[in-house]
């Protein structure tokens, strides 16, 4: 796992900088390539060849490649081309991949499995490719300016472009309702995020061309057997958790206690060390009773361990951008206690919930799509407020008496709806984005496809939630303490599996209903049974209200009695770092 960077320009000390600014994604070495047209720069966490041949950028030939990632199936690419007659100088993932779009070109991505952002600059046609991972899991920034064109793992390496990072005024109002800016967009006019399962290419004379898109996960509501569908997750589970064990250094395992780490464990056979964050007493003795049975070694640590106030800036001046999923403070806590205990790459449990609808809203919005906004719905919530306060029976029935699907959606994230960001404003501001509204990204990009509700609401979150929040959340919070993580779940066989199976299969009415019925002989019931818990923080006591001349001055406090008082020290530390 690593930092790239680059410019169409030979100012090396620029790319230095630029660099620079990321030495915790790559602390093990840095590395540059510079001509008379372009620099290119590397930091290096050594994970597979942890010799000098794993070194970026890499020259080959005339390809130059500098990659962020993993390739899991590198050995399998390196003996079919291996076949072809190519002969391989080291141990590294790094010499397949490029040596693979020597005689692939861009199909070569079709044939990784793995996580990845990655540039590679032929010297002869003068022409670059960007390409990112098909699920996103690995960041790539772009911008274009005088210079040409310019990229990074991180949107603090740009902004050390003289020029770069114009705030964009409509960023302050997507955070509110969604907590994060949904990628391609982000906080800046001028920066922008590669598509997950796309390339761009780009050459002097005609600069950068169009967005290409070389995956994607094939939607589908297929019904096979529950046996069937039980079979091929079980053989893609086992085949992806066998790759991401591929390491030249100490490999451990975040436990939550939830399904999806848990889970994931029943797939090892040699020794492995555990580390939980106790944030839950009955989530932490599920997890101790599990390992003791495995004879497995736990590693335990509590959040009284921990300085949050102390810790909070610092977390959040690795988003670059206002970020308000809280769960980013004890992920920080996990990666950096594993750090501590002399690992380097971890796995972790994400995109469970997103492949086996794991989610409580989706029983809201399955409610929701049966319900509409009916006079007898507001008189039924009427009835929940006075005897189910707080419940999510009393959740759903309150907004099913709103007529907008948007707002709806937006309040079961946890966001501000059109109803309510508007008065956490100043005037000056909402007069700024001359009436832009959110709900309008919820409106444009929700599936047109006759599913059900349910399953509209998967793709969605594939391509908003999941890519904007909790991949970036991972990504960011595991580099910021030189961590790889990975996650089985997040094997793109699995997604394209998910993606083509009607939402009956998986879910049928009840959160994971397919992927409890592969876990019931594998781990105890109590596990099974246990209800969902997220990975965040009761926080709203621990921090401070902050001001900003775009927020209302009453909005703190509102903020507050709303326990929501993080997005506002959210976005008041992350725009001051990047000020």
């Amino acid at each position: 796992m690593c930092g790239i960077s680059g410019i169409t320009t030979n100012d090396r000390g620029l790319i230095e900088r630029m660099n620079r600014t990321m030495v915790h994604r790559g602390p093990d070495a840095e590395g540059y390539y510079v001509d008379e047209e372009i620099g290119l720069g590397h930091r290096r966490l050594s994970i597979i060849d942890l010799s000098e041949g794993g070194a970026q950028p890499r020259v080959q030939d005339h390809l130059v490649l500098t990659f962020n990632g993993e390739l899991y199936n590198y050995l399998e690419i390196r003996e079919e081309l291996r076949g072809l007659g190519h002969r391989f100088d080291t141990e590294s993932d790094t010499e397949v991949l490029l040596t693979a779009y020597k005689v692939w070109g861009a199909d070569a991505f079709k044939k990784f499995i793995g996580m990845w952002a990655l540039v590679i600059y032929d010297t002869k046609t003068h022409q670059m490719v960007m390409c990112r991972d098909r699920i996103g899991q690995k960041p790539l920034y772009y911008t274009q300016g005088s210079f040409g064109l310019a990229f990074a793992s991180e949107i603090k390496a740009l902004l050390q472009i003289p020029g770069i990072g114009k705030e964009r005024a409509e960023a302050l109002a997507e955070y509110l309702a969604f907590g994060f800016n949904p990628e391609p967009k982000t906080a800046y006019e001028d920066i922008f995020a590669l598509e997950p399962g796309t390339y761009r290419e780009w050459n002097r004379d005609q600069g950068l061309g169009p967005v290409r898109k070389y995956w994607s996960p094939g939607w589908d509501v297929q019904r096979p057997s529950e046996r069937e569908a039980l079979e091929e997750l079980n053989e893609l589970l086992q085949d992806s958790v066998k790759l991401r064990l591929r390491a030249d250094v100490p490999l451990g395992v975040f436990l939550s206690g939830g399904l999806d780490s848990m889970g994931m464990t029943t797939l090892f056979k040699s020794p492995w060390t555990g580390l939980h964050v106790a944030l839950n007493e009955d989530e932490h003795a599920l997890v101790e009773k599990v390992m003791a049975e495995k004879e497995a070694d736990l590693v335990v640590a509590t959040p009284e361990e921990f300085d949050y106030r102390g810790d909070f800036d610092h977390v959040m001046k690795h988003f670059d951008t206002p970020f308000g999923d809280n769960s980013s403070i004890p992920t920080y806590w996990i990666c950096r206690e594993a750090r501590k205990k002399g690992f380097i790459v971890m796995l972790g449990g994400d995109g469970g919930d997103e492949l086996f609808y794991g989610y409580k809203r989706y029983k809201q919005l399955d409610l929701y799509s049966k319900g509409g906004g009916t006079v007898l719905m507001r008189g039924a919530h009427a009835l929940s407020r006075r005897l189910l306060p707080g419940h999510d029976v009393d959740k759903a029935l309150r907004f099913l008496a709103k007529p907008t699907f948007e707002d709806f959606y937006i309040k079961l994230r946890g966001g501000f709806t059109q109803d309510e960001w508007p008065n956490l404003l100043s005037k000056e501001y909402r007069k700024s984005i001359n009436g832009y509204n959110p709900a309008e990204e919820v409106r444009k990009n929700w599936p047109t496809q006759d599913w059900p509700t349910v399953k509209q609401a998967q793709a969605f979150d594939w391509s908003q939630n999941f890519l904007s929040d909790i991949l970036v959340k991972s990504d960011r919070m595991s580099m910021a303490n030189s961590i790889e993580l990975r996650s089985p779940f997040l094997d793109h066989r699995l997604f394209e599996w998910s993606a083509k199976l009607h939402p009956d299969v998986l879910y049928g009415g009840e959160l994971k209903r397919l992927y409890k019925e592969w876990l019931l002989p594998r781990l105890p019931k109590e596990v099974l049974n246990q209800p969902k818990r997220g990975f965040g923080m009761n926080v709203n006591d621990l921090l401070h209200p902050v001001t900003d001349h775009r927020i209302h001055p009453n909005a703190a406090e509102w903020l507050k009695e709303q326990k929501k008082i993080f997005f506002l020290n959210s976005f008041n530390a992350t725009t001051r770092h990047s000020s």
